[in-house]
């Protein structure tokens, strides 16, 4: 069969780049202070770095939101409670020990005497408690504190964490979610308060942030003194701006730019597979998707191996579920899917569904950010919906408005996902259980929320893992997304630059390890 919505996917791809690399020629005033003359060279006593973002960031506020780009910010603003080392084993940070009641229902931590806020102040069981407790009722996040209830003040130096229920992955919320702020913050966007090695200069909305190494962290001042963020959403401008020594790191850099950086003997380009996935959501509070013949038609429309070509250069893996299979617990590997390619059952369905809803056509807009791991997807899958039958147009926005009204409930169809900071498969009841704040499929069923509320409270992986197969079943019966893929994780920086995290698989990389 001629696939023409291949043929249009392409075209529209040439036309995406095509007005890159105009921007990109229209000038680059990206650059700033203390940028080298290009990507490897002449770094040497260098103590700042300009490090790139592919959108602007949603919040300084910790509890704020998941969004990746955010969690960039905070990882050097904000501290934790305990940290993975690289053996894996649990190591201290804020707290200097700790320890597990008999029957796992209270966690003790024993804080630093060490730890000096942004502000000045020291740190108290206070801060902490102020701050896994916004954590614990925050929308974005308060889901994924899994089965915690309380974090409460013993004395100056220690708290407890109280449990509803026991969980397994506690220690994975913590060091990912339970960031601590001074509780004497009162203004997160213009002067957050953080534990971290660097502390907040200014911002200038969708163009730069600025960091400053923080000369009272406990663990010694950072060898990277002046850290700043400069905002390039254009693929082909951030590339020429990383050849150019304008930033010296790029994140979520566009896998189409593999051969040039390479190619470059300055640079580095660094993969893994990314920590994450990406799915089809349908938004079930408005039409055609509130019925599920059309969400049917739609499942049955997409090719998942054209969509790893089309959307992520064919780096990657396609995904069965929406748990991937490195993440503990995932039924990905066992399950069998119960939707294949089929463009003429696809059809079938839309045909019910315009007799059903008395139509005779379907209008839908997949809404789109300017990031290439979503948008590219949705250029691909543009062309598959239309194949079967569907009138579609991708509305391109930019990542802070685009998540917003995902949030919101505001599209019909999405190409959205998410990355895996807490490694448990629980990490998914964020965005299927019916109350959870980022429920964005408008896709309320008792049935799930049961099956997922199960897994919180059992510990036996196999049987963890047969509840995640329902999940996924449930999902799957009901149409409410589409598992695409797991998207590989690309970053590029200057050959010079030392310390970074070779294995680091989901963009959340430290500063304060950095060197020049």
């Amino acid at each position: 069969m001629q696939r023409n919505w291949l043929k249009k996917s392409l075209s529209l791809l040439l036309a995406v780049l095509l007005l890159s690399s105009l921007a990109a020629c229209g000038g680059g005033g990206q650059g700033g202070s203390g940028g080298s003359s290009g990507g490897g060279a002449d770094n040497a006593g260098r103590t700042d770095v300009n490090y790139g973002l592919s959108s602007d960031i949603a919040s300084l506020d910790p509890v704020y939101t998941t969004d990746q780009i955010s969690t960039i910010l905070y990882r050097q603003l904000y501290d934790t409670l305990i940290v993975k080392g690289p053996d894996g084993e649990w190591a201290p940070k804020l707290a200097e020990s700790w320890e597990l009641s008999e029957d796992e229902m209270t966690y003790t931590f024993h804080l630093r005497d060490d730890v000096v806020f942004h502000d000045g102040n020291k740190m108290t069981a206070d801060d902490v408690a102020y701050s896994v407790n916004r954590a614990i009722e925050s929308a974005a996040v308060g889901a994924s504190m899994t089965n915690m209830k309380e974090c409460v003040v013993v004395d100056d130096k220690t708290v407890e964490i109280h449990m509803n229920a026991p969980f397994a992955g506690v220690y994975e919320i913590l060091s990912t979610y339970g960031r601590v702020s001074s509780a004497n913050t009162t203004d997160y966007e213009s002067a957050p308060i953080g534990s971290g090695p660097y502390k907040f200069v200014s911002r200038n909305s969708g163009d730069s942030i600025k960091l400053v190494a923080f000369d009272q962290y406990y663990l010694g001042e950072a060898t990277i003194k002046d850290l700043n963020f400069k905002i390039i959403t254009d693929p082909t401008t951030q590339i020429a701006a990383l050849q150019k020594g304008e930033i010296d790191f790029l994140t979520h850099c566009s896998l189409s730019a593999k051969a040039t950086v390479e190619g470059d003997s300055n640079l580095v380009w660094q993969e893994t597979l990314f920590r994450g996935n990406n799915w089809l959501s349908f938004c079930q509070n408005k039409p055609p998707f509130d019925n599920i013949l059309a969400r049917k038609a739609a499942q049955y429309a997409i090719d998942k191996d054209a969509v790893l070509v089309g959307g992520s250069e064919g780096l990657g893996a396609t995904m069965k579920t929406v748990f991937p299979s490195s993440v503990p617990c995932s039924p990905e590997d066992d399950y069998e899917q119960p939707y294949t390619y089929d463009v003429e059952k696809a059809k079938e369905y839309l045909e019910q569904y315009k007799k059903e809803a008395g139509v005779d056509s379907v209008d839908i807009t997949i809404l789109a950010p300017d990031t290439p791991m979503y948008l590219y997807p949705a250029i691909t899958v543009e062309g598959m919906l239309r194949e079967v039958g569907f009138n579609v147009t991708t509305e391109q926005i930019d990542r802070a408005t685009y998540w917003s009204s995902v949030y919101a409930g505001s599209y019909q169809l999405a190409v959205t996902g998410t990355s895996w900071p807490v490694n448990d498969c629980d990490g998914n009841y964020l965005y299927f259980y019916s109350t959870s704040g980022q429920h964005y499929f408008m896709a309320f069923n008792d049935e799930l929320d049961r099956v997922l509320d199960e897994a919180r409270v059992t510990s036996d992986p196999e049987a963890r893992k047969e509840l995640y197969t329902q999940v996924q079943q449930i999902i799957d019966d009901e149409a409410i997304c589409v598992p695409l893929l797991q998207p590989a994780n690309a970053v590029a920086y200057s050959a010079s630059l030392k310390g970074v995290d070779k294995e680091n698989d989901i963009y959340c990389h430290f500063v304060y390890d950095w060197s020049w």
